[in-house]
Formats: structure tokens, C-alpha cells, sequence
């Protein structure tokens, strides 16, 4: 299977509260006159209940074991590393809709995946997939994913598992290391002489066991409840409510001495809407909230005035006018913001895409470059588990081939600092700084995990807002525009593609010369990512957060970011997709008693 460009899609939606920080009374670094630094309660994660090894963990440490002894006397190729990553979860689902229950489930499951190695770190049978010449796609690495274990800790049924996985693997490895020393007799030499796979420490780490406790039967009731808030909205066509809370708990054994046993929590309510506009435009929102524990949602009058706000948001889009093509200046307020780097910025610092001829790789040689605004630095930080009080999905403690989580510096000061590594190595940077990750089913590489913008210098609101009124004026522009609250966005990477992205916001404002404001409809914001990152010229001084999950090569995994608002001396948007067909003709049927019209 050839390992494809990236088309990053991230389900970012906007499902964080406003969080506001604390000014501090100086700044460290020189800033402008009536700026000051932005700070935020960056809070690290609380140090998890330590445990002992459990059933899964210990099959696999034994298998491991055997496995390692059996396979070094083999005639052929002998592997020099192998891993196991198994990930098990404990998810209860419930959807509902216009007051009845659409769904209840309540699943457990155990995924298995194997990497092996053979040949050593400078060239093994991975070698391909990381520098794929031109027309010399790399096929996907020797490994095993998504292989199903049995859920009862029976210790001979999990180890015959492994058993099987690992001669199969082993068997795909030898053959493809084979196949990519033929291929490097045959590529053109580059001066990039990384290795495959980097040497990292041991790391043995072993938390307690996750457990999922929750009263599917309360919470079906208080979902019912919620949906049928929905019901106050006429011009609302379709609804849902859905709960998502899981407990998962993921091991990890390699021969090189690692073993790791991490549970964590999460619980994700979606409010969801779509309407029509007159015209025929179709209309979607959404508002998220991310918790640990589904204890922590707010109470029922809190998300009842979450799905108001949301569905008056959709009723007044129907009526705004539709957006047009333009260029000029504006306002990403903070969640925008956020997603806005993801998209631009945080896809093309992946290690692994420094070395991907098939890549742009468009930060591949601008190590120690200027690449944005002096005042901006940027960093990646998996360890942070909230920020002023708001929980963050892109935390972990260890990634997923057993690297501790840490810090990665990638902007200092404007200028490039450093890449998201996984065991992967690249020009320059030889070592994982904990960021190699993965859907469970999917083959490792480097991800984001919890993406900040941390700027040096930040405006308060009312003089950010000053600050777009005198770009509109100076450019002559009729307005600019201020974008609020986002869907998500998608980003292509490939060179064989056009270097682009496109964020999808919901609510977006016209802001004219004058200060007066007007909701627009049917906008998409895009561009290229040198050009774009060029035009941030301020930046505000409150951080907001979003969680989302993101999609590419490794699969969906969850991630977070966090940004002040931002001033961009110009942006590009286009027209959204418009449909042709008519709202509905029928008026909607009468609601029941407790959800009238």
C-alpha cells in the first residue's frame, strides 16, 4: 500500500470556553507602547496514580521475551527492534435527537500493533517510507496494525496473538528490507544522510489502569432532555446531541527495554445543528465541550443556554448576506487563531515531512530563519493538561513508541527553531522530542499534540479592534473582516499539490471604517503559508483554546491549541459551496408538550 500525500482534515470545531488571562505588570522582552505580554495559567497535568503491571502488559512482556531469543537465530535478516502497542478502550455513546434516544452503546475493545525493524538504525526496511523518490513511492513499513486482541486477561490467548502477529511481521520485514536495499542501489544520492530510526532511552513507566464510571442510564436521560431544547428553534431543520466518554488504557513493551502502561480519561459532548437559508445555502454549527469526566460538564441550564446561543447563531446566519471574494485586513480571534496555525503552520513543521521528497517541505531548510513576525514564539507541549482551567485533548504523557512527552520550541523570536520529531530522525535533529503518534490501526509519525501561540507582545481588545480600523482605513478597503468561531479546516502539504490551506469558519463579521459590524454567511479562508504567516502584524492579549481531533497519514488523534487573537494586514477568502435546493415546503410538524414551537 503506497503511504499517501498529506490532506490533513482536523475537526477543530470552536468547543472551548473563552478563557481569559491575567496581565502581567512587565513583559521580558521589549514590547510596543500599550502592549503587554500575554500570559495563561498553563497548568501542568496532575502526576498520575502509579500501578502495578496488569494481565495485557505482562503477556506482552513475555511474548517480547521469547519472541526475541527465538528470532535471533534465524538465518535470515535478524530485527533490531520491535515493539508492541496495544491500546485498549472502555466507550460509552449516547445520541439523541428532537427528544428521543438515536443511540445508546457501550463498547470495549483491545487493538494490537506491531513494528519490527531489521537491518539497523542507519537503513532498515522503513527506509522507504520516510525518502520516497520521485515516482518511487514508499510502500507502508513492515508492521502489523489493527490487530484485534481478546478482551479477557487469558494470558494464553493474548500471547498466541502476539505469536501470530509477530512471525507475520517478521516475515514482511525481511522481505521489504531486502526490497529497499535494491532500491537504494538503484535512487540518485541526496546530502541527506539522517538515519531511520533514532536511539532513545528506555523508559518504564506504569500508571494505573483506567476505568470508565458513568450512569449510562442518567446520562440518556439528560440527553434526551438537552435535544429537545432544540425543539424552541423553527428554523432549525436537524439536531443532535451526542456523549462520548471513554477510558483507555495503552501498553507498550519493546525488546529495547521499554515498558509503559498510561491510562487516561475523556468525555466529549457535541451540540450540533444544520439549517437552511433561503437561497438554498446549507448551514451547520457546532459547539463541543471537552472534559475529563463527564462529572465535569456544566448543569443542565448551562447546556441548555449553549444549545439557544448555538441554534440563534444559525437562525441569524440564514438571514446574512452571502460573504464575497476578498483581500484585506482582519481579526482571527483567539479559536480561529488556533486553527489557523494548526493548518498553516503546524502540519509543515512534522519531522517526517522534512524528509518526504513527495512533501513541499516547506520549513525543510529554513532552520534558524526568520519565517514570521519577530514577536511571535511557538511551541508544542503535550505535557500541559489545561490551560486557565480548560481542559486540553492533545495531552499525553508518553507518545506512541514509548518517547516521553516534552516541550519542542519551534518559533523563537520569528525565527525557525525546531521540528516535531517522532523516532524518525532528520537533517539536524537526530533525536524524538515525544511526538510520534498515532490512531490506534495506524503506522506512527509525527503529530502535534498541544500546539501554542505564545506571543511576546499582546494588545487588549478595544485597541486590537482600533488596530483593524486603521488597516481598513490606510488600504483604502471598504471593510475588513473579524472571524469568530470555526468548523475546522484541511491543508494539503504534497508538492504535486498546490501548497494551500482553507479554514471553514461559521461566524464571520464585516467590519466597516466606521466600527459597525455585520454578520456575513458562506465564507472559506485560504492561502498559502509563507505569504500568510508574513501578514500576522499584532497580536491580542487573552488566550483562548480549542480541541479537536485531526486527520492524516497516522489517522485521527486528538489535538489542542491555544492563541491570542490576531491581526492579519491581509487574508484571502472565497465563496463557500452553495446549494440550489429550497427549504422545506412542508411547514414542521407540531412539537409534542415541553418542546413547543
Amino acid at each position: 500500500m503506497t503511504r499517501p500525500s498529506l490532506l490533513a482534515l482536523c475537526l477543530l470545531a470552536a468547543c472551548s470556553p473563552r478563557a481569559g488571562t491575567k496581565k502581567p505588570e512587565t513583559a521580558d522582552t521589549p514590547v510596543a507602547a500599550g502592549a503587554k505580554a500575554p500570559v495563561a495559567g498553563f497548568r501542568q497535568a496532575d502526576a498520575p496514580a502509579q500501578g502495578e503491571a496488569a494481565p495485557v502488559l505482562l503477556a506482552m512482556r513475555a511474548e517480547i521475551a521469547r519472541a526475541q531469543a527465538a528470532l535471533a537465530t534465524t538465518e535470515s535478516a535478524k530485527p533490531y527492534y520491535f515493539s508492541y502497542r496495544v491500546t485498549e478502550a472502555d466507550t460509552v455513546e449516547i445520541v439523541a435527537s428532537r427528544g428521543s434516544l438515536d443511540l445508546s452503546t457501550r463498547d470495549r475493545g483491545r487493538v494490537l500493533d506491531l513494528e519490527l525493524r531489521v537491518g539497523d538504525p542507519s537503513f532498515d526496511n522503513y527506509h522507504w517510507r520516510h525518502r520516497p523518490s520521485p515516482g518511487m513511492a514508499g510502500t507502508r513499513s513492515a508492521g502489523l496494525w489493527g490487530q484485534d486482541l481478546p478482551i479477557d486477561d487469558d494470558a494464553s490467548a493474548i500471547t498466541a496473538a502476539l505469536w501470530l502477529a509477530t512471525d507475520t511481521a517478521f516475515k514482511q520485514a525481511t522481505a521489504q528490507y531486502e526490497h529497499a536495499k535494491t532500491q537504494q542501489q538503484l535512487a540518485a544520492k541526496t546530502d541527506d544522510d539522517a538515519p531511520d530510526f533514532s536511539q532513545e532511552k528506555p523508559v518504564r513507566s506504569l500508571e494505573a489502569p483506567s476505568s470508565l464510571e458513568i450512569d449510562s442510564a442518567l446520562w440518556e436521560d439528560r440527553v434526551r432532555r438537552l435535544s429537545k431544547a432544540f425543539e424552541r428553534h423553527p428554523q432549525v431543520l436537524a439536531s443532535e446531541v451526542r456523549l462520548v466518554a471513554s477510558a483507555g488504557t495503552r501498553y507498550f513493551v519493546s525488546n529495547q527495554g521499554s515498558e509503559i502502561q498510561s491510562g487516561q480519561r475523556h468525555t466529549r459532548l457535541i451540540l450540533s445543528a444544520t439549517a437552511k437559508a433561503d437561497d438554498g445555502m446549507d448551514l451547520a454549527h457546532v459547539d463541543i465541550v471537552d472534559v475529563r469526566d463527564a462529572s465535569e460538564l456544566p448543569d443542565d441550564a448551562a447546556l441548555a443556554a449553549r444549545v439557544d446561543a448555538l441554534a440563534t447563531q444559525l437562525e441569524a446566519l440564514r438571514t446574512a448576506p452571502v460573504a464575497e471574494p476578498f483581500t484585506g485586513p482582519a481579526v482571527l480571534e483567539g479559536r480561529a487563531a488556533a486553527v489557523y496555525f494548526h493548518e498553516v503552520f503546524g502540519h509543515r513543521v512534522e519531522g517526517h515531512r522534512q524528509e518526504d521528497e513527495s512533501e513541499g517541505q516547506t520549513f525543510a531548510d529554513k532552520v534558524g530563519a526568520t519565517v514570521m513576525p519577530a514577536f511571535i514564539d511557538v511551541f508544542d507541549d503535550p505535557t500541559i493538561g489545561s490551560i486557565d482551567g480548560v481542559f486540553l485533548n492533545g495531552h499525553y504523557r508518553h507518545d506512541d513508541e514509548g518517547v516521553t512527552a516534552r516541550r519542542s520550541n519551534l518559533i523563537d523570536g520569528g525565527k525557525l527553531v525546531g521540528f516535531l520529531m517522532s523516532r524518525t530522525p532528520t537533517k539536524g535533529f537526530a533525536s524524538s522530542n515525544g511526538h510520534g503518534r498515532a490512531q490506534p490501526g495506524a503506522d506512527v509519525v509525527a503529530r502535534q499534540g498541544n500546539l501554542i501561540v505564545a506571543p511576546r507582545e499582546g494588545l487588549t481588545k478595544a485597541a486590537l479592534d482600533e488596530a483593524l480600523l486603521r488597516s481598513i482605513r490606510e488600504q483604502g478597503k471598504p471593510y475588513g473582516l473579524r472571524f469568530v468561531e470555526i468548523n475546522g479546516g484541511l491543508t494539503n502539504t504534497s508538492r504535486y499539490m498546490a501548497q494551500a490551506f482553507q479554514v471553514n469558519p461559521v461566524v464571520v463579521f464585516r467590519v466597516y471604517a466606521d466600527g459597525h459590524e455585520e454578520l456575513v454567511r458562506g465564507v472559506t479562508l485560504e492561502g498559502t503559508p509563507l505569504s500568510s504567516l508574513s501578514k500576522i502584524v499584532a497580536a491580542g492579549d487573552r488566550f483562548e483554546t480549542f480541541n479537536g481531533f485531526c486527520g492524516a497519514e497516522s489517522g485521527f488523534i486528538p489535538v489542542s491549541a491555544a492563541s491570542p487573537a490576531l491581526l492579519l494586514s491581509q487574508i484571502e477568502v472565497a465563496r463557500a459551496p452553495a446549494a440550489q435546493d429550497r427549504p422545506p415546503l412542508l411547514p414542521p410538524p407540531p412539537a409534542t408538550a415541553g418542546g413547543a414551537r
